[in-house]
């Protein structure tokens, strides 16, 4: 009768389950990508953090064709309260945020006031800078309700209507009042001098970063579906006190030119250049899944270099992963 060497046979096996969880293992999976650290910094996939759940990056992708100073995309599941970084360029890095600004303004306001209050527009409304009126055709004397503020300055970023709802409550408070906010949620690289996000004479400008944006847009998804459902307004007609205003136009020209895009929010100054955020729906998701993705784009060359590039970033986060 032979004897069995189980010794031998049971450290093979445990060497050989051990060899398979390495290579399973989410670092080692992450070494897979494309993007192993230090080859391509500043960009990074992060499907590393479970690579056993989608979206799972494909082997041996290349990084987008993004030249803005910033950029972040990330996969977002409302329901499960779950993030991914899918791209991620200075993420954490601050930066003039021009009228996406007007996303907090937007915030405190719809937490101060009721959106049927009245507000009269004033003269220091409209005066703050040469370009302040030209969205919202806004005139000293006129009563605007809260709501209809929130349309003007969201659909066609109104720089009158963003003073205009400051103003109601004084517009230094409310300046406060968005800066407690911004450490409310938790906003490290944030900061409010005006509620516009115009560079305006000071030389004092509103900076936020990517992920700081990405707080704004993910709190307003679960706690502000008004201020989403307003930002995925193309064309609306205005009325004030009954009678017809104006018909406002969305600067965002991506949410007439793709269908995918749910919302999202322009800005654009000198200091700045040019910014956008947007949030589409993830490839794939069912109708009932609360599942996102939410871009941003901070520092693009011109007001078309935000569009295109937020377009390149969603083409390549749709072949980059298997969804």
């Amino acid at each position: 009768m032979v004897k069995k060497k189980r010794g031998k046979n049971n450290n093979l096996i445990f060497f050989s389950v051990l060899a398979v969880l390495v290579l399973l293992s989410p670092a080692a999976l992450a070494g897979k990508s494309g993007f192993e650290a230090g080859k391509n910094p500043g960009s990074f996939l992060a499907y590393s953090e479970n690579g056993l759940f989608r979206p799972l990056g494909k082997k041996n992708i290349l990084p987008p064709a993004i030249s803005a100073d910033r950029a972040l995309a990330v996969f977002v599941n409302l329901d499960k309260n779950t993030e991914r970084y899918l791209f991620q360029n200075q993420k954490n890095l601050s930066a003039p945020v021009a009228s996406i600004t007007k996303l907090m303004t937007a915030i405190v306001a719809m937490e101060n006031y009721e959106l049927s209050d009245n507000i009269v527009i004033s003269a220091g409304d409209l005066d703050r800078d040469p370009e302040i009126g030209t969205a919202g055709n806004l005139s000293a004397g006129e009563y605007w309700t809260v709501q209809d503020l929130l349309s003007s300055m969201l659909i066609e970023s109104s720089n009158s209507a963003a003073e205009a709802l400051a103003g109601k409550a004084g517009r230094d408070k409310f300046i406060n009042l968005m800066n407690k906010k911004a450490v409310a949620l938790g906003l490290t690289d944030t900061r409010f001098y005006n509620p516009t996000g115009l560079d305006i004479g000071s030389g004092f400008t509103n900076i936020s970063s990517p992920e700081d944006l990405k707080k704004i847009a993910v709190y307003i998804m679960k706690d502000y579906p008004l201020i989403a459902e307003i930002c995925s307004t193309q064309e609306k007609d205005l009325y004030v006190q009954g009678k017809f205003h104006h018909k406002m136009k969305s600067t965002d020209v991506l949410l007439e030119e793709d269908g995918d895009y749910i919302w999202g929010k322009t800005g654009y100054t000198k200091e700045a250049n040019g910014c956008i955020i947007l949030i589409s729906k993830a490839p794939f998701s069912g109708l009932a899944e609360r599942e996102y993705v939410v871009t941003v784009i901070m520092g693009a060359e011109g007001k078309a270099g935000r569009f295109e590039e937020a377009a390149r970033l969603k083409s390549w986060v749709e072949k980059s992963f298997v969804w």
